[in-house]
């Protein structure tokens, strides 16, 4: 199956080298939201909605940042990029 959009990781992976050029570091949000972004762009197209809580437990794991600020920052990426998830028994 084809992927998603595979040149939306390359476009981000740009926009932080550019970034990082000009003296400017990721926040820890900005970073986390790099690797959400990556990780439903792999994702493919007409996949099966995904658990958000086991998404976000797995890729929090490395951040500060509550449970509940991540689930928000994956929830709002998955819409953005059109990916079905799941929440308890229901799908979005």
């Amino acid at each position: 199956m084809p992927l998603r959009d595979p040149q939306v990781g390359q476009a981000i992976r740009r926009l932080v080298e550019l970034g990082l050029t000009q003296g400017e570091e990721m926040t820890e949000q900005e970073e986390l939201i790099q690797e959400i972004r990556e990780r439903l762009g792999e994702m493919p197209n007409g996949a099966l909605p995904f658990d958000l809580l086991a998404f976000a437990t797995t890729i929090g794991e490395r951040y500060s940042m509550t449970q509940n600020e991540i689930i928000r920052l994956v929830m709002n990426e998955a819409e953005a990029l059109g990916v079905n998830y799941l929440i308890g028994s229901s799908s979005r």
